[in-house]
């Protein structure tokens, strides 16, 4: 089993030209010496049974996670990822944290350019003093995906805070992005307990699934020998499996874009759909005329259709209904079950929550089986786009194995 580690090659991937010094093969910034030093007595000595005498506590500095995937024990058993501006690259570790070579620090001082941001680590030293020993880790570059052609909520992981405040992190601590929906059980029956980590037990459900997901794209875009098992298309190989596998991973910002969708399967124009500007409002659409006036018989016509979901609202609360009929406006809360939302109107539209019985919601998790019959046109296609791009079937020519399973029939396409 891969263990996969997100690696930032420096800030803002500063070092990543090292990566290919040598065509496939390069380096990983690891650090100057000051650096290195700060957390050398809080390194445990690597083994041959598992890097460190004792079981993985993994609550120490980046450092030790580097100390561990260097190790010779762990090289087979280990892929590192960097997110670079356009391209999500996998790593395989080639050997031990190293001094750079004379030649790769010139290459390094190149790289920087006098720049500021390192430029303290190559002034030329003082009279009888050594320059800083620049500390790399040699790798291999295995493969490389256009990050355009990845599932978004696993390309947002880019900026996933515990990923991006280090410079080596595991990734089976990632929880699920909505923390509302789990994979669906059988990818929950994937999760692992990882190797040489016994004090945090199990990787996290989203973690399985963003594992499995690697795997396939390895699969996908790298050479036969880089091809592990099991993958994603072990369990999501065609429209339908794919589109549930969506429903149950969908990150706060696919939920909104969902909410856009279903706003305008309502008929209404959406008016804002960033909801961090406006406290508990995610999306606001209104019933507009061509001419961008209210029309009372869009409002009409949206409120019919959201009624004919079997909307529970509080008892007595028209305030939702109220306000789409009279103003034209519909409020929609996406990412959580806030109960400030009953008093003020607001739709919930999202995932099952804690908290969120008793207020005015759409769940997508009862959705699914309303998409297969045709309408709500925007939202399927949304969804179905979301399938296609989990699939790999949304994807450049440059992708050399092909997607994932079998490629769905016309009648799995839809009309």
């Amino acid at each position: 089993m891969l263990n996969y580690f997100v690696y930032k090659n420096g800030l803002g991937n500063f070092w990543s030209p090292l990566g290919t010094l040598h065509g496939d093969r390069g380096y990983l910034y690891v650090g100057f010496d000051g650096e290195w030093a700060k957390a050398e007595g809080g390194l445990l000595p690597p083994t041959e049974r598992n890097g460190g005498e004792h079981p993985h506590p993994w609550q120490m500095d980046d450092l030790n996670h580097i100390r561990f995937v260097s190790h010779e024990a762990n090289w087979g058993s280990v892929m590192l990822l960097t997110f670079e501006k356009t391209t999500l690259r996998f790593w395989q570790v080639t050997g031990p944290v190293i001094e750079a070579p004379p030649a790769v620090r010139e290459a390094a001082d190149r790289v920087n350019n006098g720049g500021s941001t390192y430029g303290s680590y190559f002034k030329p030293p003082a009279e009888g003093e050594a320059p800083p020993c620049f500390r790399v880790l040699p790798v291999k570059l295995v493969a490389e995906v256009p990050r355009d052609a990845v599932y978004t909520s696993v390309d947002s992981l880019a900026s996933y805070q515990y990923l991006i405040r280090g410079t080596c992190r595991p990734l089976w601590r990632a929880t699920g992005p909505t923390a509302a929906a789990h994979p669906p059980e059988v990818l929950e029956r994937q999760q692992a307990r990882i190797p040489r980590c016994e004090r945090i037990g199990g990787e996290e459900p989203f973690a399985a699934f963003v594992r499995l997901y690697l795997n396939e794209l390895l699969h996908r875009y790298g050479p036969p020998a880089a091809a592990v098992k099991p993958r994603l298309g072990d369990f999501a190989s065609d429209a339908t499996s794919a589109r549930r596998v969506v429903m149950a991973t969908l990150n706060p910002i696919l939920v909104e874009t969902a909410a856009l969708a279903f706003v305008q399967d309502l008929g209404l124009t959406p008016d804002i759909g960033v909801g961090k500007g406006k406290d508990v409002i995610d999306v606001r659409a209104r019933a507009a005329a061509t001419d961008g006036s209210f029309s009372p018989d869009i409002a009409r016509d949206a409120w019919t259709a959201l009624h004919g979901l079997g909307l529970t609202m509080p008892a007595g609360d028209h305030t939702l209904r109220d306000r789409l009929l009279q103003r034209g406006v519909l409020d929609i809360q996406c990412k959580a079950a806030d109960r400030r939302a009953d008093a003020d109107g607001v739709l919930y539209f999202g995932f099952k929550a804690p908290g969120s019985d008793g207020l005015t919601a759409i769940l997508l998790n009862d959705l699914d089986a309303l998409l297969g019959t045709g309408a709500w046109p925007h939202l399927r296609r949304f969804l179905s786009m979301q399938a296609r791009i989990l699939l790999g079937e949304w994807r450049s020519a440059s992708a050399p194995n092909g997607s994932i399973g079998t490629a769905p029939s016309e009648e799995a396409h839809g009309a």
